[in-house]
């Protein structure tokens, strides 16, 4: 019997993605419906004009359900943005039936525990990252249902996001006809898709390369441990060729998708380009000129990786990089980095869902395919919590063992901040 619809939609700085999708028990994912529209209400990330905002989502959305033959109500959103914050955190409690194992009460009251924290008026908790559990002082595990035991900790990173920001994303969507079902962290859902089991262990650092912005995540034992945004994207290159060839802004994306290269070669380059519109001053331009300006904007972005790693503490511990996202195909751009990282380099493209669209490798889609494989895993959690975990009654426990939970749950969050 086929699971349900999800539908995932990446908003962002130059492009709004909707990708509808059914959960197939047998075959994973299946792309129903794509659609694509130029965005032209955010600014790295964030949402500067509601109204265009909602427009692109509506009309993504729109073309999406136009080939899937479906209509959609709810969505899974990513957020991104220089408001986003990280915050380490731990939690304890005490299993309620040892001898019968971890249950997902348990872990409901555990996770009720951690999120607990206040973030002040300003902030509120975007979504928790579990990096690991402890059982009774066993380690690294991560999957602790159905393990007997008696006391559960959890070490998780959360993740706070500007109030108003988180709001002004959600009215958008919502203005657009669709409630947002999930927030995710766009890096989160781009590593979701293009990271192999092996590299989220070993150690790499994903980077997405948006329009207005990129977005890094690390990974170590499988889990994310650190990320951040740097302030460079796609839009920077975009910017600096419009303005060294008195160009607009879609022409020099054009000169930037179809010849920009900060290969060594390119510099020496005797190539001309022609470019396809009219009229212009020349209608010509030297292929040699375009990577002596997109060259100090691909080494500033590398720059700013390296010192935020070296910053964390991170850089000497990982074992490799991985760079995705619409303007992570720069040419030449993959080698800049390894070699500013001193890292093994690759490009991200995204994995783990079939169907229509003839182009689902391209890294630009990494996010919006990398959200719809965490909410197939949510649904996938959902299903099996509902079939073989069943929910502990309270009032089965007796209303002295009932009292006593709720006080060792509280004693337990004392020492929580």
């Amino acid at each position: 019997m086929p699971g349900p619809l999800l539908t995932a939609i990446d908003v962002g700085t130059t492009k709004t993605i909707a990708l509808i999708t059914q959960v197939s028990p047998d075959a994973g994912l299946e792309l129903l419906g794509s659609g694509i529209h130029p965005s032209t209400g955010l600014r790295k990330g964030l949402v500067i004009d509601p109204e265009r905002t909602a427009r692109a989502v509506r009309e993504a959305v729109t073309d999406a359900e136009k080939v899937a033959g479906e209509r959609v109500h709810r969505a899974i959103v990513g957020v991104t943005g220089s408001h986003l914050r990280t915050h380490p955190a731990k939690a304890e409690v005490t299993v309620a039936n040892p001898d019968k194992g971890v249950s997902a009460t348990d872990l409901k009251r555990l996770d009720d525990l951690v999120t607990a924290r206040d973030f002040g008026g300003d902030r509120r908790l975007v979504t928790a990252l579990t990096q690991g559990y402890q059982l009774d002082g066993e380690t690294g595990i991560q999957d602790p249902l159905g393990r007997p035991g008696h006391r559960l900790k959890v070490e998780t990173l959360l993740i706070s996001g500007d109030v108003r920001s988180l709001d002004v994303l959600a009215g958008a969507v919502r203005q657009a006809g669709i409630e947002t079902d999930e927030l995710y962290l766009q890096a989160v859902a781009s590593a979701e898709a293009v990271l192999s089991h092996d590299e989220r262990l070993q150690g790499t650092v994903l980077v997405d390369i948006g329009g207005g912005t990129s977005d890094v995540v690390v990974y170590f034992n499988g889990v994310p441990v650190y990320t951040f945004v740097i302030p460079v994207g796609g839009d920077h290159f975009d910017s600096d060729l419009a303005y060294a060839f008195d160009l607009t802004t879609e022409q020099a994306e054009w000169v930037k998708v179809e010849h920009a290269s900060i290969q060594p070669a390119a510099f020496t380059s005797e190539t001309v380009i022609r470019l396809p519109w009219a009229p212009t001053r020349t209608g010509v331009l030297a292929a040699k000129l375009v990577p002596e300006v997109a060259w100090p904007r691909a080494k500033e972005l590398s720059e700013l990786l390296r010192q935020e790693l070296e910053r964390s503490q991170l850089l000497p511990h990982l074992r490799g990089c991985v760079l995705t996202g619409g303007g992570s195909q720069l040419h030449g751009l993959i080698a800049m980095v390894g070699a500013e990282l001193h890292l093994p380099t690759r490009l991200g493209e995204p994995t783990g869902i079939i169907g229509r669209l003839a182009d689902m490798g391209n890294p630009s889609l990494a996010t919006g395919i990398g959200l719809l494989r965490l909410g197939e895993q949510r649904w996938q959690q959902q299903q099996q919590a509902a079939a073989v975990i069943p929910v502990q009654n309270p009032l089965s426990e007796g209303f002295l063992g009932l009292l006593k939970r709720k006080f060792r749950d509280f004693i337990d969050g004392l020492g929580h901040d």
